[in-house]
């Protein structure tokens, strides 16, 4: 499999994606900023594999846009990301 180092890859399986945009943030962490209704809690989860989901955080939304963070140490894995209601 070829992987690049330091590009973020978005892959969307339906059109409500609600994961905006990304980036990686100077000390290693990963700014995603998502956008959504103002009552559902939301779960970032990230995966190695795209198939064992791990809870990153949880978000209880008071606005329709927010942002959730994961750090990721140096020379991880890649990682995917979703977020799930």
């Amino acid at each position: 499999m070829y992987r690049t180092r330091g590009v973020i890859y978005r892959i969307s399986y339906e059109d409500r994606s609600r994961i905006a945009w990304l980036r990686q943030l100077p000390d290693n962490r990963v700014q995603l900023h998502a956008s959504g209704s103002a009552l559902p809690a939301y779960v970032l989860q990230a995966s190695t594999n795209l198939l064992d989901w791990q809870p990153v955080a949880t978000n209880i939304l008071s606005a329709a846009e927010f942002d959730v963070y994961d750090v990721v140490p140096p020379g991880s894995p890649q990682r995917f990301y979703r977020l799930a209601e």
